[in-house]
């Protein structure tokens, strides 16, 4: 059961990845790519017209190719139609193997950052021991038993059985 569990989340997640790779999240109709091959949306519901399940998610699945025809396609970039997946994974990593931006422009990355600290000041982090002390002190608080209240009304109750 784990084993097809771990690749279906796989497939999903690179699905998603590709699907937004290099496209115009801030854009109404240029947000994702659309993988329009039959078979990969006769396995995933049509999840590959992916910019009408942006606008419509909660639209069954069955009505996704329509709409996204009808409600897309005229208005949005043509390289975001793509008839294969597997294709386009070829084209984009293997040969010629450059990342593009949805209008066929490449892709620039970001020049790399220096890393964000992890803490700011030496007084925000403790040792294990002082870790280790903290704690024990809240686990022998709360290892005492718990004190009965002093209500007079309950401990009549208690006798009267």
């Amino acid at each position: 059961m784990l084993l097809p569990q771990l690749v279906g989340k796989y497939c999903i997640v690179t699905l998603n990845i590709l699907q937004h790779d290099g496209c115009d999240p801030l854009d109404k109709y240029n947000n994702s790519r659309n993988f329009t091959s039959w078979l990969l949306n006769f396995l995933c519901f049509n999840n590959g017209y992916h910019t009408i399940h942006h606008l419509y998610p909660g639209k069954h699945w069955s009505l996704l190719i329509d709409e996204h025809n009808a409600k897309i396609k005229p208005f949005m970039h043509p390289n975001l139609d793509q008839p294969s997946l597997f294709a386009y994974m070829y084209r984009t990593f293997i040969n010629p193997g450059i990342r593009v931006v949805y209008d066929g422009t490449p892709m620039v990355l970001p020049e790399d950052e220096a890393p964000e600290p992890w803490f700011y000041e030496d007084n925000e982090t403790y040792s294990l021991d002082r870790e280790f002390q903290v704690t024990a002190q809240l686990f022998e608080k709360s290892s005492s038993p718990p004190q009965a209240p002093a209500d007079p009304s309950v401990e009549d109750t208690k006798k009267s059985y």
